[in-house]
């Protein structure tokens, strides 16, 4: 069954949730420590597609981040700010040990990801051309051999 996520929860209050301590320091000559303060206190649901997929990049709060995000790409798949399919692709960085951990997040994104695979998407979709048809199929079985 797929736990509805509440996007009203702030990064600052999930953190207190996931039991970290304050704020990491601020670096202000990393853009990153900036970025990650600047949206520390807006909620999840308000959130770019471009922050999300980052926070996924970084590996942020991916317990939460993830089952929340899944919803958007059974929607639509290639969603992203900066380039098609941004939040999608960056499922590739989760790390093989958090799908262990988290098996019911794990089979929820499996199955997008089958049915992707299953469904006309692949011939449905307005491809600019054959190669970036074919870099979509080779995401989606990189996504699915990391998952099992």
């Amino acid at each position: 069954m797929k736990q509805k996520i509440n996007g009203s929860i702030t990064i600052r209050e999930l953190r207190k949730q996931e039991g970290l301590s304050e704020m990491p320091e601020i670096v202000k000559e990393a853009p990153l420590s900036d970025w990650y303060f600047k949206i520390s206190s807006q909620k999840i649901k308000e959130l770019s597609f471009e922050d999300l997929a980052r926070l996924i990049r970084e590996e942020q709060h991916l317990g939460f981040i993830v089952p929340f995000v899944i919803p958007f790409l059974e929607k639509d798949p290639s969603i992203g700010d900066l380039y098609d399919f941004e939040l999608l692709r960056s499922f590739l960085s989760i790390n093989k040990e958090f799908w262990n951990v988290n098996r019911d997040i794990a089979l929820s994104f499996l199955s997008l990801v089958k049915n992707l695979i299953k469904t006309d998407y692949v011939s449905s979709y307005d491809w600019v051309d054959e190669e970036d048809k074919n870099e979509f199929i080779e995401l989606l079985q990189n996504l699915q051999i990391q998952i099992n």
